[in-house]
């Protein structure tokens, strides 16, 4: 409900989320086939029309996107993080192989 409010989505979604008891989680797998699908099943009376839906895809893009670049930061951070090499002088290079030997 904090993403829909945020993304200016709320009134359009909120009310029958709440009631299909739609989560973030759920939403994590939502796809494109999904967003067709209920634009297609659209009834005159419903509050989001197509153009909410593709909003919301977009939004979910963004967000996965986002997701995606926190955890390669995060990998990549693991992987520069510092070894206690006391009692040993030198440059060791880890990549494809490759080293420095002084």
């Amino acid at each position: 409900q904090d993403l829909l409010q945020r993304w200016g989505l709320q009134e359009f979604f909120g009310p029958e989320f709440l009631r299909h008891k739609i989560d973030g989680e759920m939403l994590s797998h939502f796809t494109l086939d999904d967003v067709d699908a209920e634009i297609r099943a659209l009834r005159p009376d419903s509050p989001a029309r197509s153009f909410h839906w593709r909003k919301l895809w977009s939004k979910l893009e963004e967000e996965r996107a986002e997701r995606a670049r926190k955890l390669k930061e995060l990998e990549e951070g693991a992987r520069r993080q510092l070894v206690d090499s006391s009692g040993v002088s030198g440059v060791h290079v880890k990549h494809d192989g490759g080293a420095v030997i002084l």
